[in-house]
């Protein structure tokens, strides 16, 4: 379940202010209704932010990030009950009062660890995650894979934007993944960088903003990617481009792009915990 490993974030990596708050500037796009994908709809409470990306893995399905005001736990069960009614069984029950959230038992987390994991004939998968703030406010992390055929493989040749000198996710590329990654010009952080969670193994995801082409910025995080991660492709399309590298000994580098006005990428390192 590649999608939903990469969405698998830690809800005690510093304050959501600090890691996951949209950028200041507010030019972020956010929307308060209407349908995401697969069925599920914006839940009321919560806003989309960015756009709807394709499934990091290689089959279908999509990513969402979103922006929760309110009640955190309250929104991600409303989420569950969507699910629900789209068929996917849940492998961990709700508490006494139907909720998600629980305090996790690693020392010094303090914030309630929200997670709920469904699936659907076995054939398709559901994953929702929130990183939650002292005050209830957070983000839901929406991913689902669904069978299907895999992308095809995009042209190697192409423009290439630039590199900065602006690290992605200062402090967050482990030691086996180096060099870290840097901005790409035309795109800009709008989430993030969230560390991910140890339980998964450490890493990070950022959302950016693109303007002007996708398919170079794409090229440009590839054309970085360290040595661990082999020789990986672009796959799909201009409109939706997917990059997933596998590093030798267990770990992924993983990125999927969005066209629009403006475009977005998620990008998101996994470091293996074997």
């Amino acid at each position: 379940m590649l999608a939903a490993i990469v969405l698998a974030l830690g809800s005690c990596s510093g304050s959501f202010a600090e890691n996951a708050a949209p950028d200041p500037s507010g030019t972020v796009a956010m929307r308060t209704s209407g349908a995401i994908a697969d069925g599920f709809e914006i839940e009321p409470g919560s806003a989309l932010v960015g756009g709807v990306f394709p499934a990091a893995g290689y089959g279908e399905g999509h990513e969402a990030v979103l922006r929760v005001e309110g009640d955190v736990q309250s929104v991600l069960d409303g989420y569950v009950r969507q699910a629900e009614e789209l068929d996917f069984s849940f492998d961990r029950e709700a508490g006494a009062g139907g909720e998600r959230c629980r305090v996790p038992a690693r020392t010094g987390d303090a914030l309630p660890d929200c997670t709920a994991v469904g699936a659907r004939n076995a054939r398709a998968f559901v994953t929702l995650r929130a990183l939650v703030e002292p005050d209830g406010r957070g983000l839901i992390l929406l991913s689902t894979e669904l069978e299907g055929p895999s992308p095809s493989p995009l042209p190697t040749a192409g423009p290439v934007a630039p590199v900065t000198d602006v690290e992605l996710a200062p402090g967050l590329t482990p030691e086996s993944y180096r060099p870290p990654l840097r901005v790409v010009e035309g795109s800009a952080t709008v989430v993030g960088p969230i560390e991910q969670s140890r339980a998964v193994g450490g890493g990070y995801v950022v959302m950016l903003e693109v303007t002007g082409d996708l398919l170079p910025v794409m090229r440009g995080y590839l054309e970085q990617l360290p040595a661990v991660f082999g020789t990986p492709i672009l796959r799909g399309d201009a409109n939706e481009p997917r990059l997933v590298g596998d590093a030798a000994g267990g770990g992924d580098l993983i990125a999927v792009g969005v066209a629009g006005e403006p475009s977005y990428v998620l990008i998101a390192l996994i470091e293996s915990n074997g």
